[in-house]
């Protein structure tokens, strides 16, 4: 299969990749606003609306969005973990984003979902979501593990509250959108016919 970058780069695709690491990034600091509510210690909150923002944005941009996530990512990483090695940030950085398009992908096979939209099912979302988020708490549990960050008495603790806190998240903006987009459409029809 040959790949052809002239389709791939081009003012839409680079606006998407933007608008989705700022995103990201913006997710990120209106979650931490509510660390007062929902924070049960430190990097593990009850409700982590950038696991949401990040299925969203992989479900709508596809790949352009993931670059944009990615690089987000990256450079959320070089400050957040400043003491570990380049390479370390990156393979985090790539996991962090790597398993919302790979969940994506599964559940669209599963259910037959096309990206459009059209055939998502309200339990669509709880099982997209939950897919997402084990692919992610199992994948980052298991680094933070191997590189000593987490002990095992911890592992399965920190494990069950972030996936907590991540399917929260997950559903939640993607129920919002969801109910949003069943309720926007007819109307922009309605209104677009008249």
């Amino acid at each position: 299969m040959k790949i052809e970058f002239e389709n791939y780069v081009n003012a839409k695709n680079v606006l998407i990749a933007v608008a989705s690491g700022l995103l990201i990034f913006l997710s990120l600091k209106i979650n931490r606003s509510f660390d007062a509510v929902f924070l049960l210690a430190p990097g593990i909150s009850w409700l982590f609306f950038p696991a949401g923002v990040k299925l969203l944005l992989v479900l709508l941009g596809r790949f352009p969005a993931v670059l944009g996530m990615f690089f987000s990512s990256l450079l959320a990483g070089m400050s957040n973990w400043a003491d570990q090695s380049i390479l370390t940030i990156v393979y985090i950085s790539f996991v962090s984003v790597a398993c919302y398009p790979g969940a994506t992908t599964i559940c669209q096979k599963l259910f037959g979902i096309l990206n459009d939209f059209s055939l998502v099912r309200y339990w669509h979302i709880a099982v997209l979501s939950l897919v997402a988020t084990l692919m992610d708490v199992l994948i980052h549990q298991l680094i933070y593990f191997s590189h000593g960050w987490t002990n095992w008495g911890d592992y399965l603790t920190q494990s069950v509250a972030v996936a907590a806190g991540d399917f929260l998240g997950c559903f939640v903006v993607i129920s919002v959108f969801y109910f949003m987009l069943g309720h926007l459409q007819p109307h922009v029809k309605t209104t677009a016919t008249q």
